[in-house]
């Protein structure tokens, strides 16, 4: 059975220009697999977390995204970014 190991990664998201969202800080992202990448089958995307994984203060939480502020709530589990090819886990 497999199971969920946090882990702890601390860099730099590249790329805003793709997806244009600036998630804050102290928000947890969640990485996943993204074996039908179509550029990289090894590709791991970043996402928001999903509504039910945040907490009440984090869902009114001011995030930047396409142009605008907006609260983090309508964001919820949409793809900030890819983990950079170079890093390896």
């Amino acid at each position: 059975m497999e199971r969920d190991n946090p882990i702890c990664i601390s860099w730099s998201i590249k790329g805003y220009h793709a997806h244009r969202i600036k998630p804050p800080p102290e928000v947890t992202l969640n990485l996943q697999r993204e074996p039908h990448n179509r550029f990289d089958r090894n590709a791991i995307v970043v996402k928001l977390p999903r509504l039910v994984q945040m907490t009440e203060n984090e869902h009114d939480m001011e995030c930047q995204a396409r142009g605008g502020i907006v609260p983090l709530r309508q964001l919820a589990g949409q793809t900030v970014e890819h983990v950079p090819a170079n890093l390896c886990l």
